[in-house]
């Protein structure tokens, strides 16, 4: 039983922040990490919801973190499940193509993987479109 709940609390979450409500200093957290990518150069991003970190560093998304981590602990404790249950839960977030073209569209592949005591993944993937943030032509949450 404890499978498919640890796979509804996956997709919940990677739902939830792929939403347009999980916002970074006001801008869609997605193209924020984008805009993380483009200026580390690189095509990966890696959040760990258990440590708080996000690889490649970046303060500004600490407090994003935080929040999501303590939705999966809230999310657990919900379906009567002790966080120790827990090893790992990491968002990796990959982009095959960095374009620094603002009107160009990328995809990026969003994938959370939960890993158990017992050594078993449980993982959700999703993927959305964005482009590079321009707070120029973006409206900012209030």
């Amino acid at each position: 039983m404890s499978k498919q709940k640890l796979k509804n609390i996956a997709q919940g979450l990677l739902s939830s922040f792929l939403s347009r409500n999980n916002d970074v200093n006001g801008y869609w957290g997605i193209g924020k990490i984008y805009a993380l990518m483009l200026q580390k150069n690189t095509n990966g991003v890696v959040i760990d919801l258990i440590e708080k970190t996000i690889v490649p560093n970046s303060d500004e998304f600490i407090y994003r973190i935080s929040k999501y981590s303590e939705k999966l602990m809230n999310q657990l404790r919900a379906q009567s499940m002790d966080e120790a249950f827990l090893k790992s839960a990491k968002l990796n977030l990959a982009c095959s193509d960095l374009n620094l073209n603002r009107f160009y569209l990328n995809t990026l592949i969003c994938k959370l993987v939960i890993t158990d005591k017992n050594n078993r993944n449980h993982i959700v993937k999703k993927e959305v479109l964005c482009r590079k943030h321009n707070p120029k032509s973006e409206l900012k949450r209030g």
